[in-house]
C-alpha cells in the first residue's frame, strides 16, 4: 500500500472528502492512482459492519485529499471512471 493511503479512525480535519466508494479494494486502487499523479490522499473507513452485505452499501470508504488538491483528485477520479479503471459505483463529494 502506498505511504499516502492511510487508514484513520478519527476524522482528520485537515483533509477534505472527495469521493465515496463501497469497496476497500476500490478505495486502495483510487489512492494508488491519485498517488501516481502526486495527489496525497487517505481512506476513511466508515464501514458499519465487519460482515459483507449483498450490496456493500454498509462498507463506505471515503477518499480524502489535502486542501488545494481536492479538484485535482476529483478530476483524476472522474477520468479513471471514464477510462473504466475504477467502477461507477461510487460518487463525488463536495
Amino acid at each position: 500500500m502506498s505511504e499516502s493511503a492511510k487508514y484513520v479512525g478519527q476524522v482528520d480535519e485537515e483533509l477534505h472528502d472527495v469521493y465515496v466508494c463501497y469497496s476497500g479494494l476500490e478505495a486502495r486502487r483510487i489512492t494508488g492512482i491519485l498517488e501516481q499523479f502526486g495527489v496525497e490522499s487517505l481512506i476513511r473507513d466508515r464501514s458499519v459492519s465487519d460482515f459483507p452485505t449483498p450490496n456493500n452499501l454498509e462498507s463506505r470508504q471515503i477518499i480524502a485529499a489535502y486542501p488545494g488538491q481536492e479538484d485535482a483528485a476529483r478530476n483524476i477520479i472522474l477520468q479513471a471512471i471514464k477510462d473504466e479503471v475504477i467502477s461507477r459505483d461510487g460518487h463525488l463529494v463536495g
